[in-house]
């Protein structure tokens, strides 16, 4: 099913500026990650050569890289290499994958980009993919790792301390090599399954949750695929999951009906599209595509138009891309894209800002709040904690009803960050109530709406009527307005002799008083909270 509407140019496409920087490499770069190594808030870059070398590269937030080699270890070839806080102690170390000796390698990062190499195993065969995922869900961080020599799909199960047992989750033929693996919860049953891009296709090793598999292929019609991730394309919350490959369909999504089935539908045929990447680029709310068509030298954004129909955006076309990712290399709140390859420079492209109205360096795009986004939004009212001056902007950033402006509601704030509390939200007497919440003498804290009467000729409890017109027996030792009994033996009960009251003895007065006091309360004090607009 053909759901692609191709055509040369977009209007409304998304604009990139392209950038170059010397891999500092002797031969081509084979694998690439993304991630923030230093830990200083921006991504930095980690890739592998043909011949081994490994190098990361550091982010100077400004457009640049600096490149610092990774040694320590010997390898013929760094064709897979990630970025993970692989020991859970707060930095980001790295993993290296040997495409030829088979060799599997993590790197310590002591929390000062200073790493070590720890050697893990030699049994992944000419080791292609690692996909870092916690798949037993127990709290540490495993890997997936793919052997095409094998024809096999290895689980490295972390134990803790970064001790890994080895386990084949799945092997195939001589003709299915496994090029590729991702990890997500496919089938929305609670635990991780693992998608295998193969020569027959897509696979998919359904977990049971007790760390079995079930293989399937998944995919109609693809020859070889080479990489495979789940995405939910249509928003209703099922995963789908974008391919590319090579053969007669070699760039598909799958659509997933939620039951366990999916339907192949092709999105273009590209040469030989080696990292496909699903990501809401221009942040409109539906998922578009990154792809590389290594063999044709191009890189493409496919965009959706919301319905799953796609137009084809040519990012670059003299560029042998061999590994692609796409992260907010500027730091602009919108996604870049970058890319290695036969080259020995790496290049990416920035997404252009369009308009950066408060001049946070975030675009209004990908603005989260008003003011200066790197302080953060805690409550997410739509204002930064701070204003691009430094100076304090949102004054209770733990509520999402304070903020500059804000309309005051009754609660005791300064709901509109003006630096003044409203009189009616004062609790000056310390009994517990605000004046709005009904409080009708906040210089007495015996006085509060539904305190005891106090027989005093006030009115206590806030109901606008005088404390001895509520009850008829004000020297009672307990006096209430419920109390219809008489137990200082006066003759008179202490019910409430108002009309309407139901309560206490009619006539019980000795002194000729009235059997009941068909007083009604004049004016019986009703406040309401005031609420915010829209809430």
């Amino acid at each position: 099913m053909l759901t692609l509407t191709l055509i040369s140019s977009l209007a409304s496409a998304a604009d990139f500026t392209d950038h170059t920087f010397s891999l500092g490499m002797a031969y081509d770069a084979v694998s690439l990650d993304a991630g923030d190594i230093d830990s200083d808030g921006d991504i930095d870059l980690i890739a592998g050569s043909l011949t081994g070398e490994i190098v990361w590269y550091e982010n100077d937030a400004a457009g640049g890289f600096s490149s610092h080699v990774v040694g320590g270890v010997n390898l013929p070839r760094a064709s897979a290499t990630r970025i993970a806080d692989l020991d859970s102690d707060g930095d980001m170390d790295l993993i290296v994958g040997d495409g030829y000796q088979s060799n599997l390698y993590w790197f310590e990062n002591n929390g000062n980009q200073v790493f070590t190499p720890i050697y893990i195993t030699n049994a992944v065969a000419w080791v292609d993919d690692i996909f870092p995922v916690d798949v037993d869900l127990d709290g540490h961080l495993d890997m997936v790792a793919v052997s095409p020599y094998n024809e096999a799909v290895i689980w490295l199960r972390n134990n803790g301390n970064q001790n890994f047992a080895f386990r084949e989750i799945w092997s195939g033929g001589w003709q299915d090599n496994v090029h590729g693996a991702t990890a997500a919860d496919v089938d929305g049953d609670g635990d991780i399954d693992v998608l295998a891009a193969m020569d027959n296709g897509v696979l998919l090793l359904d977990n049971d949750g007790t760390g079995r598999f079930a293989d399937r292929v998944i995919s109609t019609g693809m020859t070889i695929a080479h990489h495979a991730v789940a995405v939910d394309m249509e928003g209703d919350g099922d995963l789908d999951v974008v391919a590319g490959g090579e053969g007669a369909r070699t760039f598909v999504w799958l659509e997933s009906d939620g039951l366990g089935s999916f339907t192949t539908h092709d999105i273009d045929y590209v040469n030989f599209p080696y990292n496909t990447w699903p990501v809401d680029i221009e942040g409109d709310g539906d998922i578009d595509i990154i792809c590389n068509a290594s063999r044709q030298d191009q890189i493409f954004l496919y965009e959706n138009d919301g319905a799953q129909g796609f137009t084809q955006q040519e990012l670059a076309n003299t560029i042998e891309s061999r590994a692609l990712r796409v992260a907010d290399i500027s730091g602009n709140g919108m996604w870049d894209v970058v890319s290695v390859g036969q080259e020995l420079d790496a290049t990416w492209f920035e997404q252009d800002c369009g308009q950066d109205s408060d001049m946070d360096g975030v675009c209004d795009g990908a603005d989260a709040c008003v003011g200066d986004d790197r302080s953060g939004d805690v409550d997410a009212d739509g204002f930064c904690a701070s204003d691009l001056g430094g100076a304090v902007q949102d004054c209770n950033d733990n509520s999402d009803v304070s903020y500059p402006g804000a309309p005051e509601i009754c609660d005791g704030l300064d709901n509109a960050c003006d630096g003044v509390i409203p009189e009616d939200e004062l609790d000056a007497d310390a009994d517990g109530q605000l004046i709005c919440e009904g409080d009708c003498d906040d210089t007495d804290a015996d006085i509060w709406l539904g305190a005891p009467l106090s027989c005093d000729g006030l009115d206590a409890d806030c109901d606008g009527v005088i404390d001895e017109v509520d009850d008829a027996d004000c020297d009672d030792p307990t006096p209430t307005e419920t109390d219809a009994t008489d137990t200082d033996g006066t003759g008179r009960d202490n019910g409430k002799n108002r009309a309407g009251s139901g309560g206490g003895q009619t006539g019980c007065n000795t002194s000729g008083t009235p059997s009941g006091f068909m007083w009604m309360a004049a004016g019986l004090l009703l406040v309401s909270r005031r609420e915010r607009p829209g809430a």
